[in-house]
């Protein structure tokens, strides 16, 4: 998770550095779709009775967006789209349970929106797009289930869980995207919620990202 975020990190300064001299504004300002897959590296913060406990998640999303140009004279552009998500951890919260053999997952449908700016690299064919947004969640399921527990247990159930999970959050992103000839994308951001997805409960998220543009 760290190494994730100090790439984005990384590619976020070199953009940004490289602008000043190597890189120019697009002359594409065609809005265009794109479909994408995600990896996400999840870390989950949770605060019990005076302790704090984390925990690393996997997920993977899957989705299809739209650029839409701003402006007809910039490469100026608003990004929204829709896609799945699905995260899982086994022997989730050890410390917590104390106990193993318990697997967290979720199912999620999640819909980014950012904002992005694409800059040419001169006499290549690949475009840098450094993005910023927000993130919409609906949780769908999320259960813990395994033979640590006596049944699986639903995390929207106030009649299973005392504190139950929220189904809907809001969180932000920021990024950076290459466009690799007309078509391929690659990409990574960094972002965390604004909403808790329980009582003092955050998911701050990586994203390492493949796409296709058409």
């Amino acid at each position: 998770m760290k190494k994730v975020c100090l790439l984005v990190a990384a590619m976020i300064m070199v953009a940004t550095s490289a602008s000043a001299q190597f890189i120019e504004p697009s002359e594409d300002t065609d809005s265009y779709w794109s479909v994408w897959g995600e990896w996400n590296p999840s870390t989950l913060s949770l605060e019990e009775d005076s302790e704090s406990f984390s925990e690393s998640i996997t997920a993977f999303s899957l989705g299809l967006s739209r650029a839409f140009n701003l402006t007809e004279s910039q490469p100026l552009f608003l990004e929204a789209g829709g896609g799945v998500q699905y995260a899982f951890k086994s022997d989730f919260m050890k410390k917590y349970f104390r106990e193993t053999g318990v697997t967290f997952s979720m199912l999620s449908i999640k819909v980014p929106m950012s904002l992005i700016y694409k800059f040419d690299i001169p006499n290549t064919s690949v475009s840098l797009i450094p993005n910023a947004g927000l993130d919409f969640r609906f949780n769908i399921l999320a259960n813990y289930s395994g033979k640590a527990l006596t049944k699986d247990v639903n995390l929207f159930d106030k009649d299973e869980i005392a504190d139950t999970w929220n189904r809907f959050q809001i969180g932000w992103h920021i990024g950076l995207k290459a466009k690799i000839g007309e078509n391929f994308l690659l990409g990574a951001a960094y972002g965390t919620d604004f909403s808790e997805i329980a009582k003092k409960t955050h998911i701050s998220t990586a994203t390492i990202s493949l796409g296709y543009a058409f």
